[in-house]
């Protein structure tokens, strides 16, 4: 029973975000291209130096590799922590905070919706970009792609 309040704040709290934050298809597009040109930002900030055998890339497709991965850790994190707070500062300033905390509802579940709601509107098209790369660079085989739920997971815990 306990469950079942937790995740029905949980998914109040996605629907909330949702209605407040994604109303455009310009959001959604800002959204991709965004991390995309972030990424390769980091990537030709890299790619100029040598990269011989060091810390175990040894060529382009591996840095590639490399930093797609890194890069789409770093979107699951920035996501999570500053949407969940950006909402916070919101519902400050729009009078609704003291609301929130007044509820009956688990201030847990609460803030794990705000996380989870950028999380899933946020970083899915950056997900489906950063697989693009990896499978690419030859970094990630069909054998693996079961492996990508369980890494979504620790990424989020």
């Amino acid at each position: 029973m306990k469950l079942k309040k937790i995740s029905t704040v949980i998914y109040a709290e996605i629907v909330k975000q949702q209605r407040h934050d994604y109303h455009s298809p310009y959001v959604y597009f800002s959204l991709l291209i965004w991390p995309i040109l972030g990424f390769l930002e980091i990537y030709f900030t890299y790619k100029p130096f040598a990269v011989n055998g060091y810390m175990g890339i040894s060529d382009a497709k591996e840095l590639l590799a490399f930093l797609g991965t890194g890069s789409m850790a770093y979107t699951c994190f920035w996501s999570m922590v500053q949407n969940a707070w950006t909402m916070a500062n919101q519902e400050r300033r729009g009078g609704t905070l003291e609301v929130v905390f007044l509820t009956p509802a688990n201030r847990l579940a609460i803030y794990y919706g705000k996380a989870l709601g950028a999380l899933l509107q946020e970083v899915w098209m950056f997900t489906c970009f950063c697989v693009f790369i990896l499978f690419y660079t030859g970094a990630l085989d069909i054998r693996n792609i079961l492996i990508l739920p369980l890494i979504f997971v620790l990424l989020i815990v």
